[in-house]
C-alpha cells in the first residue's frame, strides 16, 4: 500500500452519529433523547483507554471534543502517540519522510537566517513535535556552515519517539559537553568541524562539534534563547474543539454515550461566534490548544523566528467542506470515524487560517509550502541533482541515486493538491 501523506481529505467522509442533548456542556444527557439501540445490538466493547473515557462521561456528563482528542492522542499509557510510530512504517508520512530534500531546503533557510542575524557564535533551533527526528537528520546531512554552531532541540512528548533519537544520532557525553544537563539526552553528529559553541553552562564558549541535538520531552526543558522554532505538521495534532451551526446558533460539539455505551456526538452550549456565519450543520474547529502552544513559545523565546508548516484553509472553506476537514489516519489509510477505538488512530483537522494568524499582535507572513520551498532554493537543488545524475548515471552509486531521487521528492513536495498546498505561517521575530 502506498504511504499516505497527511492532509486533503478524500471526498465523502462523514462524522460519527450525532445526538442533541442540549443544555450546558456539563449536562448529563437525557436517556430518552439519545439514539435508541438497534434491534439485536450489544453493548460496545471498550478497551482500557475507551473505558476510562466512558467512565468519565458517565460520571461527569458529555465531555468536550478537545478532552476526547487529547486522551486519544496523548494518554500516557495508551494514547496514539504514546504507543504508535508515524512515518513510512507507521500510519502516515510527513514532508521530511518523503526524502531528505525537504530538510535540505530547511537547512538553506537556516543558513540564510543565521547570516541575516550576523553569524552568531551559537544558533539554537527548536523543533516542536520532532517525531522520529527525520527532519533533524536531513538537515544534518546537508552540512551547511550554520550546522557548526547549531544546537537542535527535538521536543517530543512521546517516549517511544524519543527512544528512536538514540538510534538516529551519535550519543554525546552529557557531563563533558553540557555540564549539569543530566536529564537531557544529548547527541552530536561527530562529523562537522569544531566551532565555538557557547551554552548556558559555559557562557565563554567551548570547542564543540556541531550540530548538537538535544532530545527533550517538554518545551520547558529547552534552555537559552532560540533563534528559530519550527512546527512541521504538528499544530494539527493539538487537541481542538468543534462547533456546529444549528438553528441560527453556533453550539459546541461534545462527546457522549448512547444506550449501548458507544461514543456519539452531542450538541452542547451555545458558543458566541459573531464573526462567523454558516448554514445549518456547518462546522469549524477551534484551535485553543494550538494557539496557546504558540503563545507559550513566544513567551519563552521572545525574539525567535516561528515557522509553522501545516494543512490549513480559510474558515469559509472549512465551512464549505464541513465536516471533511476532520479525519483520522491508521495504517496509511484515511478514515472518518474519530470516536471508535480511541488511541488506535491519529485524529487531525485542517487549521483555520484566521485563528492561527491572529495568535500574536504581529501578523505572520502566510504562503503556500510550494512557494516557500521555491524561495529557499528547491529548484536549484533539483537542478543540481539532475546534473549529478547525468554525470554519474553510468556509475549508479549512492550519490547518483540520491541526486536522482530529488526529482520525485520535489514533485511530491510541490504538488498543489498535496504537500505543496500546505500553508506556511512565519513570524520573523526580532533580534
Amino acid at each position: 500500500m502506498a504511504a499516505e501523506p497527511k492532509g486533503h481529505p478524500e471526498p465523502g467522509l462523514t462524522l460519527a452519529p450525532q445526538v442533541d442533548v442540549g443544555g450546558a456542556a456539563t449536562t448529563v444527557p437525557n436517556p430518552e433523547s439519545l439514539q435508541a439501540p438497534t434491534a439485536g445490538s450489544q453493548a460496545c466493547q471498550l478497551d482500557p483507554l475507551a473505558q476510562r473515557i466512558a467512565n468519565r462521561i458517565q460520571s461527569q456528563g458529555p465531555i468536550r471534543t478537545s478532552d476526547f482528542v487529547e486522551a486519544a492522542l496523548y494518554d500516557p499509557e495508551e494514547g496514539f502517540y504514546t504507543t504508535r510510530r508515524a512515518g513510512r512504517r507507521g500510519d502516515y508520512i510527513t514532508a521530511p519522510e518523503v526524502g531528505p530534500l525537504f530538510g535540505e531546503v530547511i537547512a538553506r533557510a537556516l543558513q540564510c537566517w543565521w547570516v541575516d542575524t550576523g553569524r552568531p557564535a551559537s544558533f539554537d533551533v527548536v523543533e516542536i513535535g520532532a517525531g522520529t527526528g527525520a527532519l533533524a537528520r536531513s538537515v544534518l546531512a546537508s552540512a551547511v556552515p550554520v550546522a557548526q554552531v547549531m544546537r537542535w532541540w527535538l521536543v517530543e512528548s512521546s517516549a517511544y519517539q524519543r527512544g528512536l533519537h538514540a538510534r538516529r544520532f551519535t550519543k554525546l557525553d552529557a557531563d563533558s559537553k553540557f555540564g549539569t544537563e543530566r536529564d537531557l539526552c544529548l547527541y552530536g553528529s561527530g562529523a562537522a568541524e569544531t566551532a565555538e559553541f557557547p551554552t548556558a553552562d559555559h557562557p565563554d564558549g567551548q570547542r564543540q562539534q556541531g550540530p548538537i541535538y538535544v532530545s527533550v520531552e517538554r518545551l520547558e526543558q529547552v534552555t537559552g534563547s532560540a533563534a528559530v522554532v519550527l512546527f512541521n505538521e504538528m499544530l494539527d495534532n493539538c487537541s481542538f474543539e468543534i462547533i456546529e451551526h444549528s438553528d441560527g446558533f453556533w453550539r459546541e460539539v461534545l462527546v457522549a454515550l448512547d444506550d449501548n455505551g458507544c461514543f456519539i456526538e452531542s450538541l452542547g452550549a451555545v458558543v458566541d461566534r459573531p464573526d462567523v456565519t454558516g448554514e445549518q450543520g456547518a462546522r469549524i474547529p477551534l484551535h485553543h490548544a494550538g494557539v496557546e502552544l504558540l503563545q507559550r513559545v513566544r513567551r519563552r523565546h521572545r525574539h525567535a523566528r516561528i515557522v509553522v508548516f501545516d494543512y490549513a484553509a480559510p474558515t469559509s472553506e472549512l465551512i464549505r467542506r464541513s465536516p471533511h476537514w476532520l479525519r483520522t489516519y491508521a495504517g496509511h489509510r484515511r478514515d472518518h470515524d474519530w470516536l471508535t477505538n480511541p488511541g488506535s488512530r491519529d485524529i487531525t483537522c485542517d487549521l483555520a487560517i484566521e485563528q492561527i494568524a491572529a495568535t500574536f499582535d504581529d501578523a505572520p507572513e502566510i504562503t503556500s509550502q510550494a512557494r516557500w520551498l521555491k524561495r529557499y532554493g528547491i529548484d536549484d537543488l533539483v537542478s543540481e541533482g539532475k546534473h549529478i545524475w547525468m554525470q554519474r548515471a553510468g556509475v549508479a552509486d549512492l550519490a547518483a541515486i540520491k541526486a536522482r531521487s530529488r526529482v520525485s521528492e520535489a514533485e511530491a513536495l510541490l504538488d498543489p493538491t498535496g504537500l505543496g498546498g500546505f500553508t506556511v505561517f512565519e513570524w520573523v521575530g526580532t533580534h
